[in-house]
């Protein structure tokens, strides 16, 4: 099949204009993401996990997720014999 220059320009823009949809499609859908997250941590969680991490290094990133951890452990612990 002989495809004319015509019809591979067209095709080359119809692309171009796939892509730019794309691209937005992919940037709105971040942005929803970060309002996501904002409506369900809220500014102040958000500060005060920052604030707990401000100045630990690796094993001390690591040793307060573990921490977190081992509380979401325990408290799914207790849930299962209180409800």
């Amino acid at each position: 099949m002989h495809r004319t220059e015509k019809e591979m320009n067209r095709r080359k823009d119809m692309l171009g204009n796939l892509r730019t949809k794309v691209n937005q499609m992919a940037s709105t859908l971040n942005m929803s993401n970060f309002a996501n997250r904002d409506s369900l941590l809220g500014p102040e969680i958000k500060s005060d996990a920052m604030s707990r991490t401000v100045g630990l290094d690796n094993s001390g990133l690591v040793g307060l997720q573990r921490q977190i951890m081992k509380g979401h452990f325990e408290l799914s612990e207790i849930e299962k014999y209180h409800f």
